[in-house]
Parts: C-alpha cells; structure tokens; sequence
C-alpha cells in the first residue's frame, strides 16, 4: 500500500466569478469598435460590403463575448483523495469529473479546465488571494492528482 504521506492532499478550491475578463473583453470590443470606424473613415472610398462585412463582424465578436460572460463557471473543484469534482455555486448536485488540466501556472493564479462527465469542457481562472490558506494544498493536488487513479491497483 502506497503511503499517505505521498498522496494529494484533498482540498476543495473557489472558482470565483472574476470581472477583470468581462472588463478587458469589453475593452478589447471598443478598441475594436474605434479602429474600425477610423479605418472605414481614413482608407478612402471602400465598396458598402466591405463596410458592412466589418460592423457584422464587429457586432458578432460582441454578442459571442456578451453571450460567453454570462457561462463563466462558479462554484468549488474539489481533489477527494481518489476524483474530481465540481460544486456548482447554484446548489445543485456536486459532479464528478473525468479530467483536470492546468492550462496556465503563473504561481499565483492559474487557469484550469474541467470536464464534465457529458464530455463538456469548462475553465475558470483560480488566484491565490480567494484560500491563501489552502492554495498550496491546491497546487499539490491539482499536479500529483494526474498521476493518482483511483483504479491502480497496489502491489504488496
């Protein structure tokens, strides 16, 4: 039997529901906005296409962004010492997951993707500052997790 003191630690960690990247999409989207009007304004005579095809494009990134902002994940990961899990913040059932990934470590925050036992994948930003207490538990987890399967069997 492998010893415990080599096991990840089970933790549970906040997804929070972050509003810096609704802020820098919105950002972005006028940016966007702004430098197509100025092209449309400074590049001469274009064709009406050419014009309309940029604001339909420019519309259809805002409601693709408008649309994502409101799917961004909340609620708990949980490692339970042998799976994945995801408490949704609504209330509902806790749901055991398939795979975890860490898409971004920057040692302070991280950007992981969870799938869901219909296949379907999410992702959320985790920081330090939402359990500073528990943020190096998390990061134990969440990278000795992948080499723990709850199905390995032990040898004597």
């Amino acid at each position: 039997m492998a010893s415990i003191r080599y096991q990840p630690p089970a933790v549970r960690y906040p997804v929070p529901g972050l509003r810096w990247p609704l802020r820098l999409g919105a950002a972005l989207w006028a940016l966007e906005g702004g430098l197509l009007l100025a092209w449309q304004l400074w590049a001469g005579p274009l064709g009406w296409a050419v014009v309309a095809l940029g604001w339909a494009q420019w519309i259809a990134v805002g409601g693709i962004w408008w649309r994502s902002a409101g799917r961004m994940p909340q609620g708990l990961l949980q490692w339970d010492g042998g799976a994945w899990w995801w408490w949704p913040q609504n209330g509902a059932e806790p749901q055991p997951l398939q795979a975890m990934q860490v898409r971004l470590d920057l040692q302070t925050a991280m950007w992981v993707a969870w799938q869901g036992m219909d296949g379907a994948w999410q992702s959320g930003w985790l920081q330090a500052g939402s359990d500073g207490a528990c943020w190096g538990d998390w990061r134990r987890a969440v990278y000795s997790a992948a080499t723990v399967s709850p199905l390995r069997e032990e040898r004597v």
